[in-house]
């Protein structure tokens, strides 16, 4: 029932229409009370299709209902964003009221249709050119729905496309047909990645290449995903509509505020908001767009095929720098052994071990995690940097050269990167770098007191299957036994956790966090039990808790939250003025996300 997207698109525009006080509204009403939106015209066009009538029915009902509800949300949200309940004036708002459902609708009727909303709205006379090249796919005048307002001579502009998924006609009146309904979208919901939730930070000075870096995400997610498919084809209607004011003298692009661009389905709905000195990223939507439709469903295997191998050979030769006659040598092998030779150049290689006093930027960025280390006054540091530049490099040194005692947690998701760490700590022979220290992760835990464990060396003990306990859970009970049982005063730990999870009672995982120092914390009345933090501080003179790579989602970030209040409000705040002198409490947030101040705050 293709008409049924038609119908939600209708509603949707008749929504945003609601709210809208202009002589637009009866311009509309002229376009509506043209004889194929009737009822029974509508209702007519169920029989077209093998479905049970009565349901056909229902279902044009509740999508025109749903459209005219979303529509007229959307837009309030949207225009209480941009104005913050300042007055507005509407510019110009585009929408498809000429006989949607009219199927010999004619071209001509479509053109001076836009033609005439151009010329009332925006005072602007389109060519038959103009027409011509605005009409073609990914071009504005195919936008389901177009928004522009002004606030103060600043322009806010808001292009969607919708679409509606829906593969069979259910019962909406049949409790266990909306149970399955349910089901299978919460279903379609877990399947996806992390990455489907995509969000970056639109900051005001953004250092990150954003059209690069996420160009060949969009590509391949977009094939697959209707909102974000429908988000980067708005974004090419926002693109030629915007070149087009501009052609027309009607629009200062430094005026131009803010454009939302906004894929908008009968689930869920995927947005990208710019600024004016973002909008290149709309061009690379086209240029999506148009690369998508070359690879939609409609093409047929042979060309999808094609296309695949011809983006992984202009791959292959970027990659490995090889020009197209050394490539061909590889298209062309016979089925005996085959040796191909080519050359490579490298002219721009230079060698700066020893040049300016070791004064590398690697050594530079760990000369100031050391100097933020030994700095009494910073609890929180966040650290950034390309992958391999030495973030945990430099805090690990900066351990194993104390003489005094330390607590080293460290957090990431990352099972690679725990293994890492442990590396680091040791000596050629594999062994920790000094014997007094212990190490704890997952599969490794020293001595405690409840915890059933097995001996692998002097200092390292293999924990035995315990079902019920978490891996935070786990690791810090043992920390605190290796305190409480003076087992060695630097412990170095790590584990592999995702973000914040929900316990019990309200509590989340970042509560066993507490556990490090049952023996010298009373979580119940907040208080430092006073004579055993003293003994703490004579054997831990520097406590690092380390998250990695855990901050870039919201519940990553919630996660570090309860870390602050845990360690710094709770316990380290409760410490007298005289201990905290003698102990440094470090939490250290590392995530590539960390791009400045603005993404910090």
């Amino acid at each position: 029932m293709l008409f049924l997207g038609f119908v939600f698109e209708l509603g949707f525009n008749m929504g945003i229409l609601s709210n809208m006080q202009d002589n637009l509204s009866d311009r509309v009403k002229s376009y509506l009370s043209h004889d194929s939106y009737a009822k029974k015209f509508l209702y007519k066009k169920c029989k077209n299709y093998d479905i049970d009538f009565t349901k056909g029915c229902e279902y044009i009902d509740y999508f025109l209902f749903k459209g005219l509800l979303s529509g007229s949300n959307f837009f309030e949200e949207w225009i209480l964003a941009k104005t913050n309940g300042r007055p507005y004036k509407l510019e110009y708002f585009q929408a498809n009221f000429l006989k949607v459902f009219e199927e010999q609708k004619l071209k001509e009727e479509q053109d001076e249709y836009i033609k005439n909303e151009l010329k009332l709205q925006l005072n602007i006379d389109i060519t038959e050119k103009e027409l011509d090249k605005y009409s073609k796919k990914g071009k504005f005048i195919n936008a389901d729905s177009i928004i522009l307002i002004s606030v103060r001579n600043k322009y806010h502009l808001c292009v969607v496309d919708n679409s509606i998924n829906i593969m069979q006609i259910n019962d909406l009146y049949n409790m266990e047909s909306l149970k399955n309904i349910l089901e299978q979208r919460s279903n379609n919901f877990m399947k996806k990645s992390t990455f489907s939730n995509l969000s970056i930070d639109n900051v005001d000075e953004i250092d990150i290449n954003i059209q690069n870096s996420v160009g060949n995400y969009l590509l391949g997610e977009g094939i697959k995903d209707k909102p974000l498919s429908k988000m980067i084809q708005a974004g090419s209607y926002a693109d030629s509509f915007i070149e087009f004011l501009i052609n027309k003298n009607k629009i200062d692009i430094k005026n131009l505020n803010s454009t939302c661009v906004v894929g908008y389905t009968d689930k869920e709905l995927c947005t990208t908001n710019l600024n004016s000195n973002q909008l290149d990223i709309l061009k690379q939507y086209g240029s999506l767009y148009a690369d998508m439709d070359l690879m939609h469903i409609n093409s047929n295997y042979e060309d999808k095929q094609k296309m695949t191998y011809r983006i992984m050979r202009q791959n292959f030769m970027k990659f490995f720098k090889i020009d197209n006659s050394i490539f061909e040598k590889f298209e062309n092998l016979s089925e005996k052994v085959n040796e191909i030779t080519f050359e490579e150049i490298y002219d721009d290689y230079q060698n700066t071990a020893g040049w300016h006093n070791n004064k590398s930027f690697r050594n530079e960025h760990a000369q100031r995690i050391t100097n933020n280390l030994k700095d009494p006054s910073s609890s929180i540091l966040f650290l950034t940097g390309n992958a391999g530049i030495g973030k945990t490099t430099a805090i690990v040194d900066y351990l194993k050269n104390q003489n005094d005692g330390y607590i080293f947690l460290y957090l990431s998701p990352r099972l690679q990167v725990n293994q890492d760490i442990r590396h680091k700590f040791c000596d050629k022979n594999g062994n920790l770098y000094d014997k007094e220290a212990v190490y704890l992760t997952k599969n490794g835990c020293d001595i405690s007191n409840s915890i059933s464990i097995e001996p692998l060396t002097d200092t390292l003990y293999k924990v035995k299957d315990t079902p019920t306990k978490g891996v935070l859970n786990l690791l810090c009970e043992n920390i605190n036994s290796i305190i409480k049982n003076n087992k060695s005063n630097k412990i170095i730990a790590t584990a592999s956790i995702q973000s914040l999870k929900q316990i019990n009672a309200g509590k989340t995982t970042a509560r066993h966090l507490t556990k490090i120092f049952q023996s010298i914390y009373n979580e119940i009345e907040n208080k430092i039990i006073l004579k055993k933090a003293e003994d703490f501080v004579k054997n831990f003179k520097t406590i690092i808790i380390m998250i990695d790579e855990i901050t870039g989602d919201i519940a990553g970030v919630e996660f570090l939250k309860e870390i602050i209040n845990i360690i710094i409000k709770n316990i380290y705040e409760e410490f007298p003025p005289y201990l905290k002198q003698k102990i440094s409490f470090k939490i250290i947030v590392a995530d590539a996300s960390i791009t400045n101040k603005e993404v910090i705050g």
